[in-house]
C-alpha cells in the first residue's frame, strides 16, 4: 500500500520537492512562477510602448535577471521569451499598420534573444508577413517575402514573383439573365366548344440583369505584376 501511494505522490515541477497526492506543483510555487511570468511579459510590453526604449542588451539583461531570480530556465524560459515576442508583435500590429520604429523594435527583440521568425505562432507570423507586404506596397516596393517550396500550379514570367497566396477563395463570375417586365398572357374568349381565341398577349419589355454565380474554390495568387 505504501508503495502504491508512493507511485501517485507528485513532485513539484518547479522546486522538485514532493507536492502531494496527484499534484505536480505547489500553490506557492505556482503563484511565484506566475509573478515571474507577468514581470517578463511587462518588460516586453514596456519596451514596445516606451517613448525612448532601453537598448536591446539592457532588455535582454533585465529579462534574464528576472528569470534567474525565479528559477525560470530551459524550455520554460524560452517559451516565455517567445511569448514576449508574440505579444510585442501584437502591440505593433494592433492598428494594422507597421511603422519603421515598430519594425526596428521587433528586430531588436529578436536580436537580443536570438529568435527567428519560426519562434512566432503560425497565425502571428502569417499576419506579420501580410502587414510587411502591405507596407512594401504602400511604399511602392514590389518584392516577395514568401518562401515557397515546390512547384507552383501557375506559370510566372521571368521577372514575376508571388507576393501573397490567399487560401479557400471563392471564384465568382458575372452572368446575365434576361427577364421580361410587363408580360401579359392576354385574354381568352371562348368562341365555340373547344375553340378559344386569345388576344392582347405581350412578351413585355426585355430587361437584362447581372448576377454573380460561383465557379469554384481554390487559391488566389497575387504577384508583383497582378496587384
Amino acid at each position: 500500500m505504501r508503495q502504491q501511494l508512493g507511485d501517485v505522490m507528485g513532485v513539484c515541477r518547479i522546486c522538485g520537492k514532493p507536492a502531494g497526492l496527484f499534484r505536480t506543483i505547489h500553490p506557492e510555487c505556482a503563484a511565484a512562477r506566475n509573478k515571474i511570468v507577468t514581470s517578463i511579459a511587462n518588460e516586453f510590453e514596456q519596451y514596445m510602448w516606451a517613448e525612448t526604449p532601453s537598448s536591446p542588451d539592457d532588455l535582454g539583461k533585465r529579462v534574464r535577471d528576472i528569470a534567474l531570480a525565479g528559477d525560470l530556465a530551459g524550455m520554460d524560459y524560452q517559451h516565455e521569451v517567445e511569448r514576449g515576442l508574440a505579444n510585442a508583435l501584437s502591440i505593433a500590429m494592433a492598428d494594422r499598420i507597421l511603422t519603421n520604429q515598430e519594425l526596428q523594435r521587433i528586430s531588436n527583440i529578436m536580436t537580443a534573444f536570438k529568435l527567428e521568425g519560426s519562434s512566432l505562432p503560425p497565425q502571428s507570423l502569417d499576419d506579420f508577413l501580410k502587414l510587411l507586404t502591405l507596407k512594401d506596397l504602400s511604399e511602392g516596393v514590389l518584392k516577395s517575402r514568401l518562401t515557397i517550396s515546390g512547384d507552383l500550379p501557375i506559370n510566372l514570367k521571368h521577372d514575376e514573383c508571388v507576393m501573397w497566396i490567399f487560401e479557400n477563395v471563392t471564384r465568382m463570375e458575372p452572368k446575365t439573365i434576361r427577364k421580361y417586365k410587363g408580360r401579359s398572357r392576354g385574354v381568352s374568349v371562348r368562341i365555340v366548344k373547344g375553340v378559344t381565341y386569345r388576344y392582347g398577349a405581350s412578351e413585355g419589355e426585355p430587361v437584362d440583369e447581372t448576377t454573380l454565380i460561383q465557379r469554384g474554390v481554390g487559391r488566389l495568387y497575387i504577384t508583383n505584376q497582378s496587384v
